[in-house]
């Protein structure tokens, strides 16, 4: 939709930026160029000037007329005029430099998904880019401490506690099945049953919690306690508070 002046000096801009690949690839391209501008000064501008005075007479013609129905009769009759109207000189040049810009953009800047190798520089996915770039730490930490499966690929996806998942990953399965005040003692009890379930003991020896069991229950509660799931109370000194609901 340039005017005349407008397209001719985008042109000597295209023809700037051409003139220093001249006899490369782009040469045909920039012979084209130059036989377009030449088109372009050999359009005289009594056409143009006269399509401009057509334009204001009829403008004219149109102010006099008073009645609506005339005047709507007669804008539909321009327009289908305009729909029949042959295109000048200066509109088929101008359709011919929109091709042929088209037709180099096209021809020069491929898409990258054509381009052999382009998956290792480029990808079309937002999706995998958002989940990236946009962190959403507590929902990944609950992922791999609720099933460490995902990470630890050494490790059964069952669903179940397993004496095999890191201890922290035990502690935090049990605390999900506490209320808001978690009883250490009970905490420690079920961290201990599942800790040594594999191993051959009676019912009388799993009630009594060794001290490497019980150190491990404690630094796995530190940890819970420094990721922010639970935290010490006042109200009863034996007991936690928990911090996360809704499981993530």
């Amino acid at each position: 939709m340039l005017a005349k002046d407008e397209l001719v000096a985008t042109l000597h801009k295209c023809l700037d930026v051409l003139n220093p690949y001249s006899g490369r690839q782009l040469d045909s391209a920039l012979k084209k160029l130059k036989e377009l501008l030449a088109y372009f000064q050999c359009i005289e501008g009594d056409n143009l000037e006269n399509v401009d005075n057509d334009e204001s007479s009829t403008q004219k013609g149109l102010q006099k007329k008073t009645d609506l129905y005339q005047l709507q009769k007669t804008l539909l009759e321009m327009k289908e005029t305009r729909r029949t109207k042959k295109p000048s000189r200066f509109e088929s040049l101008r359709l011919e430099v929109v091709d042929f810009l088209d037709g180099l953009v096209r021809d020069y800047l491929t898409p990258p998904e054509e381009q052999p190798l382009y998956e290792v520089v480029y990808f079309s996915s937002a999706t995998i880019l958002r989940k990236h770039l946009n962190a959403v730490p507590r929902i990944a930490l609950h992922t791999a401490l609720n099933n460490p499966s995902s990470y630890l690929k050494s490790l059964e996806n069952d669903g179940t506690l397993s004496s095999a998942a890191p201890d922290i990953c035990i502690a935090y399965k049990l605390h999900l099945e506490c209320g808001r005040l978690i009883n250490l003692y009970d905490w420690l009890e079920a961290f201990a049953t599942v800790v040594n379930a594999d191993e051959d003991s009676d019912s009388d020896s799993l009630k009594q919690v060794d001290e490497m069991t019980h150190a491990r229950f404690i630094r796995a509660v530190s940890e819970l306690e420094l990721l922010g799931f639970v935290k010490p109370t006042k109200q009863k000194t034996d007991h936690v508070a928990r911090l996360t609901w809704g499981g993530c």
